[in-house]
């Protein structure tokens, strides 16, 4: 399943986007990003929470 699109990145939430993945991408992001803080922001779905302190 490809995961990232021209919308952001997509997938099945918790069957091939999972919070294990949301942190490995978050993590990538930080060692090529130079910022010292970024911005999560996430939707209304019901997994929406759960990626975004994931990600933080």
């Amino acid at each position: 399943m490809e995961l990232f699109g021209s919308s952001g990145i997509r997938g099945v939430a918790l069957r091939y986007l999972t919070p294990a993945l949301v942190l490995d991408i978050a993590k990538a992001a930080g060692t090529v990003w130079d910022a010292d803080r970024v911005a999560v922001a996430r939707d209304t779905r019901t997994t929406g929470e759960l990626f975004a302190n994931a990600a933080a």
